[in-house]
């Protein structure tokens, strides 16, 4: 049950709170790092923020600086850190980014600052990907400074409503924003978890993740070239090989292929001609048989140290506030 869910998860932090708890010593808690979804980031332009609210003054350079959004979802992630006595700052940080002009370079800068000895890496949606993605560009000896790394609905390997993203835009965004901002498009649908499937029906012709660009390049009169971020994408889907858990949920539709007829600037939701022509389980965002391909491409390692745990009937929203969740960081912190 959701509800009796979300009041266990509220039980779990009071109890965490106010019961007489064995309070740790200085070495023994882990350093843990949160790397967060784009809506977990603030922008802000001359001190004013600019996402995720008053997004109409957002666009590709009008903005300033890139803060952590302390009343996102993620907040209840650090309402459970704290009643475990982890002090900000001191033994657990954040790792905003700038996901619009997306630069892993000065990422892994700051990323490299924030890693010690036991770290715990939780990263949430596209965080996921940066997470790997600094990962990937560590020495051995670094790596062995990460205790486990856990992944909470990862967009790794990218979904479909991206791509419908990038030609319509959505209830925050325009499609002048979107087809610009770099995360977007670092999460077109890869070739690696969606293989031959359709992603867009277009003019009754079916476009698979590798013809994508192809179907930009034809119709939106757009020299588009996917190249820079098909490689770190495809690296972002290395084997991180440190220990790892993945997290999918399952329990709600989620999109896999739009049909859109003969417009492709009109959304689904204003075209009856454009449909959601396939459907599969997932938490709405991400496809729960992506976070299987995902687990079978990193699990297929001969040295794999990857699991997988399903938290079903939480969305990729409302999960954050599960019962089940907190269970699983109370048991690697």
């Amino acid at each position: 049950n959701t509800l009796n869910n979300d009041y266990r998860y509220i039980s779990l932090i009071n109890k965490n709170r106010f019961q007489k708890i064995k309070f740790k010593t200085s070495n023994e808690y882990k350093n843990i790092l949160i790397i967060p979804g784009l809506a977990d980031c603030i922008v802000k332009k001359d001190n004013n923020i600019i996402w995720p609210s008053n997004c109409e003054n957002i666009s590709k350079y009008n903005y300033h600086s890139i803060h952590k959004n302390n009343n996102s979802k993620l907040s209840s992630i650090y309402d459970l850190l704290k009643s475990l006595n982890y002090v900000e700052e001191s033994k657990y940080n954040t790792l905003p980014y700038d996901f619009i002009n997306f630069n892993i370079s000065k990422i892994i800068e700051i990323f490299k600052t924030l890693l010690k000895e036991n770290t715990i890496i939780i990263a949430y949606d596209f965080g996921c990907v940066v997470a790997n993605l600094c990962i990937q560009m560590l020495d051995d000896d670094d790596k062995k400074l990460i205790d486990k790394l856990l992944l909470i609905c990862p967009t790794n390997g990218g979904i479909p409503l991206s791509f419908k993203e990038y030609l319509n835009g959505n209830e925050l965004l325009s499609s002048e924003f979107t087809s610009k901002c770099d995360t977007n498009i670092l999460s077109f649908p890869n070739n690696k978890i969606y293989k031959n499937d359709p992603i867009i029906i277009y003019n009754n012709i079916k476009y698979s993740s590798n013809n994508l660009p192809k179907l930009i390049n034809d119709n939106l009169n757009i020299n588009f070239n996917f190249e820079t971020q098909l490689k770190l994408q495809n690296l972002s889907l290395e084997n991180p090989r440190v220990s790892t858990i993945i997290i999918g949920c399952q329990g709600y539709d989620t999109p896999l292929c739009y049909n859109y007829s003969n417009d492709l600037n009109n959304t689904p939701e204003n075209n009856k001609t454009v449909q959601e022509i396939e459907i599969c389980d997932g938490d709405g965002v991400v496809p729960y048989k992506n976070i299987l391909k995902l687990f079978k491409l990193w699990n297929s390692d001969i040295n794999n140290s990857c699991s997988l745990r399903s938290i079903r009937n939480k969305d990729h929203y409302t999960v954050l506030k599960s019962y089940d969740l907190a269970l699983i960081i109370m048991s690697i912190i």
